[in-house]
């Protein structure tokens, strides 16, 4: 298995972290496509990343205003990382590792959701410049099937208000204020008893974030919902498998919020996957869990037909 990282320069000159693990997989199997949550970095998903990396090619990278990828004036809203992850979408296609699986959790679904419905439908991409319309129309095979974990369609009154709450630490109390905030939001009561220390450095990790990249995500996110375009026409006619799963103990984005998810697919709302023992974030919390229902997944959608396709 070889490694490598890169950076890849997006259209307004700021670069992305990217990172890969690329092994000579199984015939047929697919490399799998990361990405990140809010304040995430690609170090956030080494517990699933070992479990699948046996299996296939595994590809991380940190969104704008996270980890090692630029982080430039904010606010960063859900079209601006959607317009950088298709643009590491073209580059991932350009270097052999597309078609590809994408998993996505919380922030990092509700851009894929976006940028699928772009690829299923490219009129929903008014505002985007020619070239990335094109690469829009070059792209719609390139998407083999879709996990969304730990996610929303919509930036509801619940997840506004943990939210807004989040920045108002973050402006009182610094990037630490921030972490502390989000707590009880984001960890599930199993892993807040069981890793007082793992808790205890990520806090500290936390802490020297750059203020104004935090603050950068979360208006982004804030912003985005005030302006929700309507994905349920295009993501309703795509006939790629999707995968949608929660932590049983999420609390900022719960089953219902999952099943608003599926509904949007035009899918059974009732599919709903449950991880145990986890909160918001799944991946994290209980990686076995996720890794035993995401690897039967992925292997059954590789006999599948191929990409982003209407129904």
């Amino acid at each position: 298995m070889s490694e490598r990282a890169w950076r890849l320069a997006v259209d307004d000159g700021a670069t992305l972290h990217v990172e890969a693990k690329r092994r000579d997989a199984p015939a047929g199997r697919r490399p799998l496509l990361l990405v990140n949550g809010l304040t995430m970095t690609t170090g956030s998903w080494n517990a699933l990343a070992r479990l699948l990396e046996p299996e296939r090619s595994v590809v991380r990278y940190d969104m704008r205003g996270q980890g090692a990828s630029d982080a430039p004036a904010g606010p960063y809203r859900r079209e601006r990382h959607a317009r950088d992850l298709l643009a590491l979408l073209a580059d991932l296609a350009g270097r052999g590792l597309a078609p590809l699986h994408v998993a996505a959790l919380s922030n990092g679904g509700y851009v894929a959701q976006l940028l699928l419905a772009w690829l299923a439908d490219p009129e929903l991409a008014v505002g985007l410049p020619r070239e990335e319309q094109a690469r829009l129309r070059a792209l719609r095979g390139a998407v083999a099937s879709v996990t969304l974990l730990d996610t929303f369609a919509a930036v509801d009154a619940r997840l506004r208000a943990a939210v807004r709450a989040w920045l108002t630490a973050l402006e009182l109390g610094g990037a630490a204020a921030r972490f502390d905030a989000a707590l009880p939001w984001v960890w599930g009561p199993d892993f807040l008893a069981a890793n007082a220390e793992a808790l205890a450095e990520a806090r500290a990790l936390a802490a020297g974030q750059p203020q104004a990249a935090v603050r950068g995500l979360i208006e982004g996110l804030l912003l985005s919902g005030d302006a929700e375009p309507d994905l349920r026409p295009a993501l309703s006619r795509l006939g790629l498998p999707l995968l949608v799963a929660v932590g049983e103990d999420d609390v900022l984005t719960p089953v219902r919020a999952h099943r608003e998810v599926l509904a949007r697919f035009g899918r059974d709302p009732d599919g709903v996957r449950l991880v145990p023992g986890a909160g918001h974030a799944a991946p994290i919390e209980n990686a076995t869990a996720v890794a035993a229902l995401l690897a039967p997944f992925l292997r059954d959608a590789e006999t599948a037909p191929r990409g982003v396709t209407p129904m």
